[in-house]
C-alpha cells in the first residue's frame, strides 16, 4: 500500500469508526493521549509522526499491525484479532 503512515492511521480510524468502536477522530486522539487537532496537523503535513507517537498508538490499539502502519506491507491487524476481539478489548480499555 502506497502512502505515508498517517494515511494508514487514518484508514484504521475510519475502520474503527465504521465498526462503531469509536465515534470520531477526536475520540482516537483522546484515547492515545494526543492533543485535539493532532491528526489534523498530521494530515496537513504540519506535524511529524515519530516513533513515540506510533508506540502510543500501539499501546492504545495493540491489534494494529505497526509493520503495516510504517511500511504498508501485510495486514492492518495482527493475525488472530477479530472484530469481536477488537471491540471487547477497546471497550475494556475505555472503561478501566
Amino acid at each position: 500500500m502506497e502512502g505515508k503512515p498517517i494515511d494508514r492511521i487514518l484508514l484504521f480510524i475510519r475502520y474503527i469508526i465504521y465498526e462503531q468502536i469509536i465515534t470520531s477522530e477526536a475520540e482516537f486522539e483522546r484515547k492515545c493521549g494526543f492533543y485535539v487537532g493532532y491528526l489534523f496537523n498530521q494530515k496537513r503535513g504540519k506535524g511529524f509522526m515519530n516513533g513515540e507517537s506510533l508506540i502510543t498508538i500501539s499501546l492504545a490499539y495493540p491489534e494494529l499491525n505497526l509493520d503495516w502502519v510504517i511500511t504498508g506491507r501485510g495486514y492492518m491487524f495482527y493475525q488472530g484479532y477479530s472484530r469481536k476481539n477488537i471491540k471487547r478489548k477497546t471497550k475494556k480499555l475505555l472503561f478501566e
